[in-house]
């Protein structure tokens, strides 16, 4: 048995002052993007909860971890002591909540068939770094199992084959796993200069690229301490098909009260098989670069729908409730592409009926596209349908339009009096009344 060394220090060492904070932090974690569709793998913080325990809480919280077998923690070896790549064999780790066993059988196949990972318990006796994920996961799924590691630094090259072995591994298993990977961002400089640095590393990771992420951290001097787990784990989830990551959040230790001349940077990310659609991830990356950087993306992917030259509306939501919407019944520009990117910083910052989007939402927020046909004209009202057919209601130089398929919009004349009210149209103005149809996409 594997005592717990940081109980009281880094969390507390009562079961019932233990289960109490995990009670607030999971509970704060809530109204985080949630992308549980096949998810199984995350970047998440290790320091003390008071610091990092919301964002830890908040990116376990995309994970189906209630379903998981096997929990896999990659470390950083923060001590150098043992083996430099260290498999714990066996055993099981205590915790204020009790015992959680090692996954003996995958730890066994690993250290076998791996041309890295040593059984060791050396480097695992005073390190932090996995011991810190433990009580959170055993208070999600009390019966879970764990596959302890710790590395230290070492080349992309290398990296990419641990997580070839890892991803062997799970495969090998057959069991239900999710993958960690345990590790701060940039340590103790001034908060300005670890946002600016942990963002490059950031982007990175979320182009799941371990060689980019290993130039970054190196010619940039990024000193976050989970360079290592996180290219295993971008490795090891490429290895079993996964292509796809999102952010859940990033916090400093000033945050959370602490010096803003010297701080600790946390970064809580999600990979996972559920991909958004080319047309809403260009949107969402418009408004991450506006409202970060003030800087207006031109890159359009060479995707065919791209290309296509239709109005378009970009509706964001946080929480499922709607955060700003803009569009434009007619093409203002020759690329869907274009007009997605223009609508997108619009909807973000300025649709009157909310603030600007500020960075700290970013993460919660979730985008959809709509893509108009070219709208007709109406000759009857049974030509309408508020859940196939938007509609546009003119009256002069006065102009409302409405979407289809709303929520809590169910006839044809709650979604004409919603249009006329959009267009500052009154109830006796003679209209025009037009129909479009959508393709939509997340």
């Amino acid at each position: 048995m594997r005592d717990a060394i940081t109980s009281g220090a880094f969390y507390p060492d009562s079961k019932q002052k233990l289960l109490a904070l995990m009670d607030d932090l999971f509970h704060a974690s809530k109204g985080f993007v949630s992308p549980k569709k096949g998810a199984f793998a995350a970047y998440l913080p290790h320091a003390g909860y008071a610091y990092s325990g919301a964002l830890a809480a908040a990116t376990l919280s995309c994970l189906e971890v209630s379903e998981a077998q096997v929990a896999i923690i990659i470390g950083t070896a923060h001590t150098g002591e043992g083996a430099p790549y260290s498999v714990y064999p066996k055993g099981s780790w205590c915790t204020p909540f009790g015992e959680t066993f090692v996954a003996e059988g995958m730890a066994d196949y690993l250290i076998r068939n791996s041309k890295y990972f040593q059984g060791d318990t050396k480097a695992h006796d005073r390190e932090h770094s996995v011991e810190v994920q433990v009580p959170l996961l055993q208070y999600l799924n009390p019966r879970v199992q764990i596959l302890p590691i710790v590395v230290r630094s070492t080349s992309p090259i290398a990296y990419e084959q641990m997580g070839e072995e890892i991803a062997q591994t799970v495969i090998a298993s057959g069991r239900k796993c999710i993958l960690l990977a345990s590790g701060d961002m940039t340590h103790y400089e001034p908060v300005e200069q670890a946002e600016t640095k942990d963002r490059m590393a950031i982007e990175a990771i979320l182009k799941m690229d371990v060689k980019l992420l290993n130039d970054v951290v190196d010619e940039n001097h990024v000193t976050m301490c989970g360079v290592a787990p996180a290219s295993i784990v971008i490795a090891a989830a490429r290895a079993l098909g996964v292509r796809s990551c999102r952010l859940v959040g990033y916090a400093t230790s000033a945050d959370y009260g602490g010096d803003k001349n010297s701080v600790v940077g946390y970064a809580g990310l999600v990979f996972t098989n559920h991909r958004i659609h080319p047309l809403a991830e260009l949107a969402e990356k418009a408004v991450w670069a506006y409202v970060l950087r003030g800087e207006r993306i031109h890159d359009i992917p060479p995707h065919p729908d791209m290309k296509k030259q239709n109005a378009v509306f970009v509706s964001i939501k946080r929480g499922g409730n709607l955060r700003g919407c803009i569009g434009t019944i007619l093409p203002q520009y020759q690329m869907v592409g274009e007009e997605i990117i223009s609508n997108a910083i619009a909807a973000a910052t300025q649709d009157p009926r909310f603030p600007p989007v500020k960075p700290d939402e970013l993460p919660q927020l979730d985008f959809s596209v709509d893509v108009l046909t070219t709208p007709t004209l109406v000759q009857s009202l049974v030509e309408l349908d508020p859940k196939v057919f938007g509609v546009i209601v003119e009256s002069g130089h006065r102009r409302g339009l409405l979407l289809p398929d709303l929520e809590g919009v169910d006839t044809v004349e709650q979604q004409l009096s919603i249009a006329r009210q959009k267009g500052g149209i009154g109830l006796q103005d003679a209209v025009k009344i037009y129909r479009f149809s959508v393709e939509r996409y997340k």
